[in-house]
């Protein structure tokens, strides 16, 4: 019974370890990926300002949320 607890417990623990926060902020090619439109399709959504972003030097950062309300329009 201790060892059949044991395996348990070790496999717990990978789980508790591997888990990952919800992501929330996606660049460019991850905003594309999820959700599943190419980079030109997504880059002329962005230009014709029907995609929010945030601009960083040279890189463009998306909330989840303004990724999710393009996509109910």
């Amino acid at each position: 019974m201790d060892e059949k607890l044991q395996e348990i417990n070790e496999k717990l623990s990978f789980i508790i370890e591997n888990l990952e926060e919800p992501k929330e902020i996606f660049t460019m090619d991850e905003a594309c990926e999820y959700l599943c439109v190419g980079r030109t399709r997504f880059t002329d959504e962005v230009n014709a300002g029907k995609i929010r972003f945030k601009k960083l030097g040279n890189k463009y950062l998306f909330k989840k949320i303004w990724l999710d309300n393009w996509m109910e329009v």
